[in-house]
């Protein structure tokens, strides 16, 4: 497993449905699937998906287990982004 060079945390790299590698958190959470969600989180299946995080708890929408984007953790995120053109 990987560190992140920016916060030290672990990390892993996973290749999206796109085939390109996104540092994520190793571990799964529950995630809503949202198009307005705070959050990008990817399946285990490689589909990536903006979301929100919920509980285990919560039934009144349906919710995935994902990883998410370690970008949406770290604190040195911005140093590591790549500038849209």
């Amino acid at each position: 497993m990987d560190k992140c060079k920016g916060c030290g945390k672990a990390i892993v790299w996973v290749v999206t449905q796109d085939n390109k590698p996104m540092p994520c958190d190793p571990s799964e959470i529950p995630v809503i699937p949202d198009t307005n969600g705070n959050i990008v989180a990817e399946r285990a299946d490689g589909w990536v998906f903006r979301g929100r995080t919920c509980s285990e708890s919560y039934e009144e929408e349906a919710y995935e287990y994902a990883m998410i984007s370690h970008f949406a953790t770290c604190p040195d995120a911005d140093r590591f982004r790549r500038s849209k053109k």
